[in-house]
């Protein structure tokens, strides 16, 4: 049909794949989910604790949307804003890699935290650079593959994150299989989270970066 054929000359650009590739690694990478059993496991939060104890990181990723994305779009424009916020969304998964099985409960709700601020406050900016691109009788096509690649992105990082954490775990706890990981295990799988989240946001740094490489920006400057 030619609804059909207008949605996939759509997917011919190279710039709008691009960005649509950086929100579907942006999810994968940023899930909280691991986070939280961490707090349960680790801390031995109950689930109404670990819930109450990611607060801080709910407050953050509104910051990070309303406030933070909003402010470096106007002062730096969207290709530059968009570079920092990915680069602190690696960093801030990195810094899982700092946890051991002693650290306090403070220095995981911190990277939580910054994690979900860098993470909303990027998809915030790639989101609009993905809408400021499309042609204005097709934003509503445009608007699709974005919710898609976003929802692909949070369901295979379920799987890739997770296989990472289990295998971490697994490899490294003294415990039998099948009972609760040793604290030190538990840690290790938090780090694997960290390295294999990182790796992601780093790859949808640089295809936002080759984005506008490939395109200079053309048409999207001026969205704050």
């Amino acid at each position: 049909t030619r609804a059909a054929s207008l949605s996939l000359r759509l997917l011919r650009s190279r710039h709008l794949v691009l960005l649509l590739v950086a929100v579907a690694l942006i999810a994968m990478s940023s899930s909280l989910t691991y986070i939280t059993l961490g707090l349960e496991y680790l801390y031995g939060q109950t689930v109404l604790g670990a819930a109450v104890w990611l607060i801080p990181a709910n407050a953050a990723a509104i910051l990070g949307a309303k406030v933070v994305a909003d402010r470096l779009m106007l002062w730096w424009g969207v290709a530059r804003s968009g570079q920092a916020m990915l680069g602190g969304l690696t960093l801030s998964l990195l810094s899982l890699v700092l946890l051991g099985g002693s650290s306090p409960m403070a220095q995981l709700i911190l990277s939580s935290a910054l994690i979900s601020l860098f993470a909303v406050g990027g998809i915030t900016i790639v989101n609009a650079a993905v809408m400021s691109g499309a042609p204005p009788d097709e934003t509503g096509m445009v608007s699709s593959y974005r919710g898609a690649a976003s929802a692909l992105g949070a369901a295979l990082g379920i799987v890739i994150v997770g296989a990472a954490v289990t295998t971490a775990v697994a490899a490294t706890s003294s415990v039998p299989a099948g009972a609760i990981p040793d604290p030190a295990a538990l840690a290790t799988g938090l780090q694997a989270n960290g390295l294999v989240g990182a790796g992601l946001a780093a790859v949808a740094a640089a295809a936002f970066t080759w984005a506008f490489g490939r395109q200079s920006g053309r048409g999207l400057t001026s969205v704050r």
